[in-house]
């Protein structure tokens, strides 16, 4: 059962089809020129002829028929659209980083300096110890030491604010996703 609609002809059809008919149109003058010239070396000459003929009209007619937009044309969301902008160029964000960046060190700068405190503290208590005590016995001693409980305090409180900062600065790149992601849903509109 055929169908009735017309199927959209592709640039291979239409190619195939003016091929078909440059070589119609090649068989045609071959017959004509067998009655005028009765020698079989014009004939060839005009075989060959019509062979290099259709065969540079059929490239002509690809050439032509692949640029006459037979391509698909682009569609909205094809058409280049505005760059977005660079996040370090916007200023509030590059200080907001920087002053989490400067948080960041300072904390650093304090568990590196707790880091010593406890260290010294630690000698001084092993120093205190006979010299054949356990580490079972070391760890006691420390947990009696007052400075050293007043240093572990510290310490969770330095770990605590190495997360908010962290955390801070998470937030700060998170909130500006967003607000690129709203921005573009907005452009994209």
């Amino acid at each position: 059962m055929k169908s009735t609609s017309k199927p959209h002809k592709k640039v291979s059809d239409l190619t195939y089809n003016s091929a078909r008919i440059l070589y119609m149109i090649e068989c045609f003058t071959i017959k004509k020129a067998a009655v005028f010239f009765n020698n079989s070396r014009h004939i060839a000459f005009l075989r060959w002829c019509c062979y290099h003929v259709s065969l540079f009209l059929c490239i002509i007619s690809m050439l032509i028929l692949s640029g006459c937009g037979c391509n698909k044309k682009k569609k909205n969301s094809d058409i280049e659209r505005e760059a977005p902008v660079s996040r370090l160029d916007d200023k509030e964000y590059v200080e907001e980083l920087n002053a989490h960046r400067e948080d960041q060190k300072v904390v650093a700068r304090e568990r590196n300096q707790l880091a010593d405190e406890m260290k010294k503290v630690g000698e001084r208590v092993k120093g205190s110890l006979k010299p054949d005590a356990g580490e079972e016995e070391f760890k006691a001693a420390l947990a009696k030491n007052e400075e050293w409980q007043e240093l572990l305090k510290k310490q969770a409180r330095l770990d605590q604010d190495v997360k908010n900062v962290l955390q801070e600065a998470r937030e700060t790149v998170r909130n500006r996703l967003l607000r690129e992601q709203t921005e573009s849903n907005a452009t994209e509109k």
